[in-house]
């Protein structure tokens, strides 16, 4: 599901006969800059009309009769937790055990618990057990829900004493981070690649009452998978060049002049833990002559310079451990500086000043 995008920028000098601003404005003339991510990968059966979301959630168990059912309490408490989805284009959704969203979209989980018949529940309470989402809900303090569950990262809800006939449904969405900032739209998945596709569940946990008084402690746990995915945007800034007299950049010794300049680079979509930054810079010659030397003089990068195709290639990687936690992250902004030193011949067959 991941997307590469490409962003080039083209510098060109259009008076060959201005000083400094021409040397230093002529520098870069393509700039290629590409993210490489690292997210959840599946494959599915290209069928029309059927979308990527589709067809992940085909492969979710779907609900069935009798799952509701609380173990030891003789049907009297149903709990259950699903997701809602049209699976066959019929207009009616199916109840299934999972969703696929891309990061920074939602979805809605629906909890259902239930007395039936005899008995009543005390001490309920469901425990969220999200390793990949936030739970926002907005529901009030009332008869039945013992505090206000309203947040973007609930992880319990407590009930008051449930009787005979009580039917509650619990809605809430899932989501994949924080949606306050941009930022933090991924706050829920971390700093662990395998975060994006994980089995998470809920549990429902209390004391069962039944029609002779005796008191039966229950737990039920429901198990689902959220999947996530999302797209990388290259961006490139405009290139600068450090301000500095010509005396200062103007090697008469060695016959040479040097120019830097520097590469502003973002990954925009903030959807998913990036994995490489990869630059491609190709340096033009100077009114015919090529570089003596192309280099970049920054950190926590590697680059190579090829000089036959005058191209600069820049790679700065995370690093990831093989349970899929990053231990050496990749910022979204990257900044490279680069030094290219030409003849001075080049410079001074410009003419004049």
């Amino acid at each position: 599901m991941e997307k590469f995008k490409r962003m080039f920028k083209k510098f060109r000098n259009s008076d060959a006969r201005t000083k400094l601003k021409v040397v230093s404005g002529i520098i870069v003339s393509l700039v290629v800059v590409i993210v490489a991510a690292l997210g959840i990968g599946w494959q599915v059966i290209n069928k029309k009309g059927i979308s990527p979301e589709l067809a992940r959630a085909m492969t979710y168990d779907e609900v069935k009769d009798g799952d509701e059912d609380v173990e030891g309490t003789d049907g009297h408490v149903n709990f259950d937790a699903f997701f809602l989805r049209d699976l066959n284009g019929d207009g009616y959704a199916e109840s299934i055990r999972g969703t696929c969203k891309e990061v920074g979209e939602e979805d809605t989980l629906y909890m259902e618990i239930s007395v039936n018949t005899a008995g009543y529940l005390k001490s309920g309470k469901i425990t969220i057990n999200a390793d990949n989402f936030y739970f926002q809900t907005a529901l009030p303090k009332d008869g039945e829900l013992k505090e206000n569950y309203i947040g973007n990262n609930i992880r319990e809800i407590e009930f008051n004493q449930l009787n005979i006939g009580i039917q509650r449904m619990i809605i809430g969405v899932v989501r994949s981070g924080d949606y306050s900032y941009s930022s933090s739209k991924d706050s829920a998945i971390g700093n662990n690649v395998n975060n994006y596709s994980k089995l998470n569940s809920v549990t429902l946990t209390g004391t069962y009452v039944n029609e002779n008084n005796q008191e039966i402690s229950i737990t039920k746990t429901v198990n689902f998978n959220i999947d996530w995915y999302g797209e990388t945007k290259a961006t490139i800034s405009n290139t600068s060049t450090t301000n500095r007299d010509l005396d200062d950049r103007i090697d008469e010794e060695n016959g040479t002049i040097s120019l830097d300049f520097s590469i502003g680079t973002s990954e925009t979509e903030n959807e998913l833990i990036l994995k490489d930054n990869h630059v491609e810079a190709q340096i033009p010659q100077l009114n015919g002559y090529d570089p003596i030397s192309v280099e970049y003089t920054g950190s926590n990068a590697t680059s190579n310079y090829n000089a036959s195709t005058r191209t600069l290639t820049i790679d700065r990687e995370a690093k990831v451990e093989e349970d899929g936690t990053v231990i050496t992250g990749l910022s979204n902004s990257n900044s490279y500086n680069i030094k290219v030193i030409y003849p001075l011949e080049a410079y001074q067959s410009v003419g004049g000043d």
